[in-house]
């Protein structure tokens, strides 16, 4: 983030930097190898009716068909022994493949949807849940019916969390659930294995099914938007999730958000020099139940390679709105980090009420903040970052957690932007892997996936300092937990039988 930008100004402005775009009018669509439109789903010329068709089409097909609605669920995630030969299982999160796959898998989905629902200037809309706006919040009407027609409704998912579906009074996304940025602030796309401390995620020299910890976009708001959608059901579970058909709406926009934030410039540009992520060929099927194959390369431009943009794209498709391998720098050299402060409570307990976690600043802390607090430039190489390290919880609760970092002790119900706030926690894991043929869901109360969130607060704790709410002995990190809200926007009531645990709360900061 630049230096010249407050955190407390990112954190206000930039949701309507990525919202606020100029949007196009429409194309002359219809040729094969014309750009198409990816469109908001709000808007009137969102191709709902073609995408509701497409979907029960492939409905219809049996779960061996490459082109059938399990068969391409299926090669996101599934509990299902996989077929010899069959692509199943393939996703990829908790690295920096996590963008490009994803992006690979909506393209050849969208191919699938168009043949299947007849039109060829078929494109996937985009659900941008990013708004203040509560109804834009709200899971649009189309995935709430259960019925169309008087005939079920491709698009309803009755495995969603409690409120989503109301058709009269529909629970909403809450709008820190839908916050970008943090990952926005961060200007390098891929960070060192073992480090989340990046827009796009981990470093890897190879491919892997589920990886952690998460990168910054893929924690903030992918993740926490597939609990609240989901809770225990389809789009709670990544093994499960891309059965909801809400799904592949929720990643063009996680697609969109990558495009929008490449165009901030700032030195945000794609990993074109790691040659892992540019030259590894992943496998999908196309509309013909072909096997194809892509590689990172081959998705860096969605206009130019792969006929598609989005209604708030640049009216200028140039360079400077596609950021490539000319304009990429060597990779910054990562400093080793060292664990410099440790909550004295470990195994935090949390549940369906704030905790507080008293941390004490030992002496490596305590440098690690006076570099922290030191020039501008001392501090950007010096980060200070708050670690949640092994996050662990038997199944998916359906909420997640604000992050506070020295909240006032008589401030009960703290706001995401009342100048404390360090970013949220959720939760998006296979929980448990049942026996083969077992119901998934049955099965899922066991599992105890851990994961690693990492926070970086340098910026805050230099605020935090500036205005005196600094204390160089200690320090107080607190959870807030969140869910949904209801039609009028009020908090619904905090309700979650999961077992959550926070294993260990620290401070980190390079060595000097």
């Amino acid at each position: 983030m630049s230096n010249n930008v407050t955190r407390r100004k990112f954190l206000a402005t930039a949701g309507a930097t990525a919202s606020g775009f100029l949007c196009l009018p429409g194309d002359a669509l219809g040729q094969p190898g014309s750009v198409r439109t990816r469109r908001s789903v709000f808007s009137l010329t969102a191709p709902i009716a073609d995408y509701r068709t497409g979907v029960g089409v492939m409905k219809t097909r049996s779960a061996t068909d490459p082109t059938s609605w399990i068969y391409q669920a299926n090669m996101h995630g599934t509990y299902t022994a996989p077929p010899a030969g069959a692509l199943w299982n393939q996703c990829q999160h908790g690295s920096f493949f996590f963008l490009s796959w994803h992006r690979m898998y909506l393209y050849f989905f969208e191919r699938i949807v168009r043949k299947a629902c007849g039109n060829n200037a078929f494109a996937l809309p985009y659900w941008n849940y990013t708004s203040q706006t509560l109804s834009a919040r709200q899971l649009p009407l189309a995935f709430r019916q259960p019925t169309f027609n008087s005939s079920p409704n491709p698009l309803y998912d009755a495995a969603r969390n409690t409120g989503i579906n109301s058709t009269a009074n529909p629970a909403a996304l809450s709008y820190s659930a839908t916050l970008f940025s943090t990952a926005f602030g961060y200007t390098n796309f891929a960070s060192a294995g073992g480090s989340g401390a990046s827009f796009g995620g981990q470093t890897l020299a190879a491919p892997a099914h589920f990886a952690g910890p998460h990168g910054q976009l893929e924690s903030q708001p992918h993740d926490i938007i597939h609990g609240l959608l989901g809770g225990s059901g389809d789009m709670g579970d990544p093994n499960r999730a891309a059965r909801d058909p809400i799904f592949w709406l929720h990643h063009a926009n996680i697609d969109r958000l990558w495009k929008r934030w490449l165009q901030q410039g700032g030195g945000r540009v794609n990993p074109t020099a790691n040659n892992a992520w540019m030259t590894h060929e992943f496998e999908f099927y196309d509309e013909n139940g072909h096997k194809v194959k892509l590689k990172g390369s081959d998705v860096l431009n969605t206009v130019t390679q792969l006929q598609y943009r989005y209604d708030d794209d640049p009216v200028t498709f140039g360079p400077a709105a596609f950021a490539v391998s000319a304009e990429a720098a060597p990779p910054k050299k990562e400093n080793p980090v060292e664990s410099v402060a440790v909550a004295e409570q470990q195994g935090i307990a949390l549940g369906t009420r704030p905790v507080r976690v008293a941390v004490t600043l030992k002496e490596p802390a305590k440098k690690a903040v006076a570099r922290a607090l030191g020039a501008a430039a001392v501090a950007a190489d010096n980060p200070i970052t708050l670690h949640l390290d092994d996050v662990a919880f038997d199944k998916q609760p359906g909420i997640y957690y604000e992050v506070y970092l020295n909240v006032p002790a008589d401030e009960d119900n703290p706001e995401f932007h009342n100048g404390h706030f360090v970013g949220n926690l959720g939760f998006f894991a296979k929980t448990h892997e049942p026996a083969a043929g077992a119901d998934p869901h049955a099965a899922m109360t066991d599992g105890g996936a851990k994961q690693s969130h990492v926070f970086d607060i340098t910026g805050l704790v230099r605020e935090l300092s500036a205005e005196k709410k600094w204390d160089p002995e200690k320090a107080t990190i607190t959870f807030i937990p969140r869910g949904l809200e209801d039609s009028d926007g009020h908090p619904l009531e905090i309700k979650t039988d999961a077992k959550i645990k926070v294993g260990k709360v620290s401070f980190q900061s390079t060595k000097e």
